[in-house]
């Protein structure tokens, strides 16, 4: 999601305010530093950000991406990328590869840790093979049964 006006926090290490960006919180957990994440905003958990960092379980997923969409529909409640639903008639139905609860770790290859940076891969990805790293979240990173937060690729 692109923010187009960008609210202030508190960053915890300094007594300035900071704009919110997704961008910077991607940049913070990518570098490792899961306190700046969580003070510019970042809902996830140290044992999340471990998870896709380390990405033990990873299962490689092939899809093929015919129309706008691959049909997943994903949810930030916990910061990261967790599939919410699929799309029966989409391209992420066919199988039993995504299930609801996985966590999109990777698309192509690369690591991205919250559900903004991976809905925006998704997005701008033209069509054709596309590969998606998928983990199976703890059981306390699994999603509620109705999110307050509905992302999906498709836009």
């Amino acid at each position: 999601v692109v923010h187009t006006s960008a609210p202030t926090v508190a960053d915890r290490s300094s007594h300035f305010m900071e704009p919110y960006s997704a961008h910077s919180i991607e940049r913070a957990l990518r570098e490792g530093d899961v306190l700046r994440g969580l003070s510019l905003g970042w809902q996830g958990s140290f044992v999340l950000h471990r998870l896709v960092q380390h990405g033990d379980g990873e299962r490689r997923v092939r899809l093929e991406k015919r129309s706008r969409s691959i049909g997943l529909d994903l949810c930030n409640e916990r910061g990261v990328a967790l599939v919410r639903s699929i799309h029966r008639s989409a391209a992420a139905a066919i199988g039993d590869e995504i299930r609801p609860g996985d966590v999109v770790r990777s698309v192509d290859g690369q690591v991205y840790f919250t559900c903004e940076a991976v809905v925006e891969v998704l997005r701008s990805h033209r069509k054709g093979e596309i590969s998606l790293g998928l983990l199976r979240a703890p059981a306390a990173a699994s999603p509620p049964p109705e999110p307050s937060a509905d992302w999906s690729e498709a836009g």
